[in-house]
């Protein structure tokens, strides 16, 4: 067979419809026409918008301004606040109050749970946002068509809460006993046989209810027991108790410093004594225990001493009345004993090496200011002062406020230096002048110090404010309390937190000077003042909310029957002001303070009958 090539060459080709061509041309054109125009009104429409299919637990944030679904879940948020959390183990069931109640002085009132709603909210309105690359289409994309769950953020006192637990459910638990030594009345030496314990697990209810927090999924929670076994075993001391013995023999011993000397007699030696538990790893069965003393209890014998050999650090303060230094006051160097590295050397020196006469360690403890720097301060005239009034106070909250001013009067804060108002406060007890307050937490009436330090606190943001210094740390109080009117410019402390912190950024010392004149409560920022001017908005008050029934608790406080009434009932609001900085280069700082208070209603006590 031939082949005809150039017939075939001269073949002419099949033509193409160019009109198919063109309407798949128009039909691809207008889709993504259309796509584009469905894209640019759906961002359009979301612009302040949560996107489609983002939820906080069971609650749909779709289509909500952030404004609108931080409201939608401030109603969940305060329902659980006022249910509080349900736990149980067996027939035991406690409710638990996520509001720590101050009866006599509302200074005293906390959250154990707070939400941060609007760190929440802005979470969630940032997915499907992240522009820097194409991610934000496929993120809006899996929300619309998957769901998108963000998790609640929410602070909350953890140690408390688990505190109030043990409190609650004690009686169910059995400790754990670790084989142990007894001391006869004749200092004589035998071994005690070890037991197993059971215990709730509070670590794995926490955890639960931190998950159930995530996603505001409240349910009632189920504390249950774990056996534990002890960790030293009677096989394992045996061995130790001719040592044991020897030690026991070596007392008395003496405690010494300088010229002073604290003897230790035999029955301090036998409380002292136990079989600890070594952690380190990698150790042999017989190493995994030694002998040695209790450090708890050494220390507390030290403490009694150490108030014998700690002296106070004196710093260098004086005291203005007509711009005139009229009080001065030099600085000392202190001492302290320290009470780790003292218990520390007495056990080594008394278990390993039998000594019989041990020197404690003492330090040397600084002022903050010295005598020195405090000559050439420079403070000559008030930059702020603060105000408020404590009119109707009670005997003990007056006590307090009193206390804590007199304490915080003649401070000096250094130039850079960060003030914390719980650090200067130091310890609140009845040692440093303080008197107690009756306070609900959790389900129980229980006695506090600190009432009235939030009188302090308030009245020194107030002249934080005033003099133009940055606040690092404020927060307002849960709820709208009389004596800070107007509402929003209160402080809120509380030993170790909330706190009110603030920065001396005026490059010169500050002087704080403390003054009461019947029921006002003033505090005096004295310094120089570099020119800055504070302007202060008047305070907007909303969101006002009526104050609940009055709440009714049984106390074993009150005789049976007798039923005593506390703070006055009380609306929840929001509040908010602006302060507007000017500094002397003409540069503006303005920040927006902003407060919400619980509603609060009144509290009466009723003795509770004795069965």
């Amino acid at each position: 067979m031939k082949i005809n090539f150039l017939n075939f060459f001269k073949k002419k080709p099949k033509k193409i419809n160019l009109s198919v061509w063109t309407k798949l041309n128009v039909v691809l054109g207008g889709l993504i026409l259309f796509l584009f125009i469905f894209f640019a009104i759906f961002e359009g429409y979301y612009s302040q918008k949560i996107y489609p299919g983002i939820k906080i637990g069971n609650l749909d944030l779709s289509g909500k301004t952030q404004e609108q679904a931080i409201d939608f879940l401030k109603e969940k948020t305060e329902q659980i606040n006022e249910k509080g959390l349900i736990f149980s183990s067996g027939d035991k069931i406690v409710k638990i109050d996520l509001i720590a109640i101050g009866l006599t002085d509302l200074d005293l009132s906390r959250d154990l749970l707070k939400f941060n709603l609007e760190n929440s909210i802005k979470q969630a309105f940032q997915i499907g946002r992240n522009y820097q690359d194409f991610n934000f289409i496929q993120e809006q994309w899996n929300a619309l068509i998957y769901g998108y769950q963000v998790e609640m953020k929410y602070d909350f006192k953890k140690d408390e809460l688990i505190k109030i637990l043990k409190d609650n459910f004690h009686s169910l638990e059995k400790s754990p006993q670790n084989a142990d030594f007894e001391i006869d009345a004749n200092y004589q030496i035998a071994v005690i046989v070890e037991e197993e314990g059971y215990i709730l697990n509070y670590s794995q209810a926490i955890e639960e209810l931190e998950q159930n927090l995530k996603f505001l999924n409240i349910q009632p929670i189920d504390l249950t027991l774990i056996i534990e076994s002890p960790k030293i075993k009677k096989e394992q001391i045996e061995t130790f108790i001719p040592v044991a013995q020897e030690i026991i023999n070596l007392f008395p011993v003496t405690l010494s410093y300088e010229d002073k000397k604290w003897e230790i007699k035999k029955d301090n030696g036998k409380e002292w004594l136990e079989f600890q538990f070594n952690q380190f790893e990698n150790l042999e069965e017989n190493q995994k225990i030694s002998i040695g003393f209790n450090q708890e209890k050494i220390e507390k014998k030290l403490k009694t001493i150490a108030l014998e050999i700690n002296q106070e650090s004196q710093n260098a303060k004086f005291k203005i009345d007509n711009e005139k230094i009229i009080e001065f006051q030099t600085s000392k160097n202190g001492k302290k004993l320290n009470l780790e590295k003292s218990y520390q050397k007495i056990n080594k020196e008394i278990t390993f090496r039998k000594n019989k006469e041990i020197e404690l360690i003492v330090g040397e403890t600084e002022p903050e200011i010295t005598t020195e720097s405090a000559n050439d301060l420079g403070i000559k005239e008030i930059i702020g002062i603060g105000k408020s009034n404590f009119k109707g106070s009670p005997k003990n909250r007056r006590n307090n406020i009193k206390t804590g001013a007199a304490t915080l009067n003649g401070l000096l804060i250094k130039p850079d230096k960060e003030f914390s108002t719980v650090e200067a406060l130091g310890e609140i007890n009845g040692k440093t002048g303080y008197l107690q307050e009756l306070v609900i937490k959790g389900n129980k009436t229980t006695k506090e110090y600190g009432g009235g330090l939030c009188q302090i606190g308030t009245t020194m943001f107030r002249a934080a404010l005033n003099s133009g210094l940055p606040i690092l740390e404020r927060r307002p109080h849960t709820f709208r309390v009389q004596y800070y009117e107007p509402a929003g410019m209160d402080a809120a402390v509380y030993s170790p937190h909330p706190d009110l912190r603030f920065k001396n950024d005026t490059n010169n010392y500050i002087l704080i000077q403390t003054k009461i004149e019947k029921n006002d409560l003033i505090f005096e920022f004295w310094g120089i003042n570099d020119g800055r001017k504070v302007e202060i908005t008047k305070n907007k008050i909303y969101n006002i909310v009526k104050a609940p029934e009055t709440k009714i608790i049984e106390t074993k406080d009150l005789k049976p029957g007798e039923k005593k009434c506390t703070e006055t009932a009380h609306a929840g609001a929001d509040a908010e002001f602006t302060r507007i900085i000017t500094y002397s280069n003409g540069e503006q700082e303005t920040k927006t303070f902003k407060s919400h208070y619980k509603p609060w209603g009144a509290v009466c006590l009723i003795g509770k009958n004795v069965e």
